[in-house]
Formats: structure tokens, sequence, C-alpha cells
């Protein structure tokens, strides 16, 4: 498995991820199902391409997308050792051994990130337990 940059041309393998985890974890997400399902291809991949001011990050097994997650970083000299992780979920098909899973990817999520702390957002239980097992003297805040 490995972390990277989800690319402007992977748009609907995200937005479909996506979409999955908009209808099993709806408190992970700011927004609605019904608001990302009516949302074009184009617009998803516009969100995905450099420059957009966010970084969506994937885990990969192989090819297949497995999670994703949405990294902002503060801009502010001040702030800016902070990374915030939002709109993270994992395929339902690869939740076996999770709490190893999440510890992992919140390490490569940190490291990718450049960030010192993390803030977790999102409404999965087991990642903010996962999050505050492995990382606690690195994570602020858990939303």
């Amino acid at each position: 498995m490995h972390v990277r940059r989800i690319n402007s041309a992977e748009a609907a393998t995200y937005h479909s991820l996506r979409l999955e985890g908009l209808r099993e974890a709806p408190s992970a997400f700011t927004a609605s199902f019904e608001e990302e399902s009516t949302t074009p291809l184009s617009e998803i991949a516009r969100r995905l391409s450099p420059g957009s001011g966010r970084d969506y990050l994937g885990v990969f097994d192989g090819e297949a997308l497995i999670a994703i997650a949405r990294v902002d970083r503060d801009r502010s000299p001040k702030q800016q050792h902070r990374a915030h992780i939002r709109g993270v979920y994992v395929a339902a098909s690869q939740r076996d051994g999770l709490d190893d899973f999440l510890s992992n990817l919140l390490g490569e999520l940190l490291q990718f990130s450049g960030g010192q702390l993390l803030e977790l957002c999102g409404g999965i239980n087991c990642f903010e337990y996962a999050a505050h097992r492995s990382l606690s003297p690195q994570v602020v805040n858990v939303q």
C-alpha cells in the first residue's frame, strides 16, 4: 500500500469512493450524498488538480484506490506546521485490521503533509481511536 495525491485523471474512481463514503458515513463529510452525486466529473477533476488549494490523497493497494483523505494546510506563518485531515473514508472491503491500517495511514499523512500537528475532522470513531493511540502527541484536535 502507498499514499499519493489523487490526480484529475482519477476523478471517476475518487468520486465513486467518496459517494460510497457519503452514503455509509455521512458525518465524516461536510457535503451530502445528494449534493455530491450531482457534481459533474469535470468539477471533481478541477478539485483534484494541482493548484486547487487542497491536497486530495489516496491510499492505493496496487492500482486500487482503497481510502481517501483531504489535507488542508494553514497558510499563516505561525500555523504552517498544522495539517487538517478531513473527509477520510476507507472502503468497506478494506476494513479488516483497521487499527494498524489507520495508524499507518496517519503516519503517512503526517509525513506527506509536512505538518507537525494534525487536526482530524471526521466521524469515524475507529479513525479517531487509532489516531489517539498511535500519534497522540501530534494529534491536537479531533472533531
